[in-house]
């Protein structure tokens, strides 16, 4: 059998939601490889020393621990769905303001 052909195969027997959320967790994951990149352009592209830049993604990590723990205490407590819209739609808009930031704060890197 051709490959193709148990590739169609293997996604057939599989149910859609099975599928959803495994591309939900590719996406997460890819989403997870930013970290490593963000130091090498902190460092390269806006002159920061390693150990600034150190300082940054550990404090990255640290939102992401915290933002999971406070995103599971507000699942619990208004639910799943609200905690879920609310949380990306603070996100899309957090990360759009990002871009600006640096306007606003007049730093440009060295």
């Amino acid at each position: 059998m051709p490959v193709f052909g148990r590739l169609v195969e293997i996604r057939r027997s599989l149910p859609d939601e099975y599928w959803v959320v495994w591309v939900g967790t590719l996406i997460n994951r890819m989403g997870g490889f930013v970290a490593p990149l963000l130091t090498f352009y902190l460092v390269g592209a806006r002159g920061l020393s390693v150990g600034e830049a150190g300082v940054i993604v550990s404090l990255f990590g640290a939102g992401s621990v915290i933002a999971a723990l406070v995103g599971g205490v507000l699942a619990d407590r208004v639910g799943r769905r609200a905690t879920m819209l609310v949380s990306l739609i603070s996100g899309g808009v957090l990360m759009a303001s990002l871009g600006s930031r640096y306007d606003w704060l007049g730093v440009h890197g060295r």
